[in-house]
């Protein structure tokens, strides 16, 4: 989902080891962190930056249409159960604007 998409790229293989999860993705394609170096990009990029980069990942990368109602889908209880509280509260902002106008697809 676009919500485990963003807090993957922003707490990166560290931070997801430190909250306990010891795998990325679920069901059939979860995938055991053992060996994956993916660095964390909560401290690089503003919420704006870090929701663009997935939003590229998806709809750029793997020509995902943009679906609102899937990016709001546990996104809220996702970015507050993994990040920090003002971090999570920027990133839901991002999407609120999102939903009144929906970003461009590149």
């Amino acid at each position: 989902s676009p919500a485990d998409q963003i807090t993957w790229v922003a707490l990166g293989t560290a931070g997801y080891q430190a909250a306990g999860i010891d795998t990325y993705g679920t069901g059939d394609t979860a995938k055991p962190l053992t060996g994956a170096i993916m660095p964390a990009w909560i401290d690089a990029l503003d919420a704006t930056e870090l929701m663009e980069v997935v939003l590229y990942e998806r709809s750029g990368l793997n020509d995902e249409e943009f679906d609102i109602e899937q990016w709001k889908d546990g996104f809220e209880e996702k970015v507050t159960a993994l990040l920090p509280e003002a971090k999570a509260a920027e990133l839901i902002a991002v999407l609120e604007e999102w939903e009144a106008e929906p970003p461009e697809a590149e």
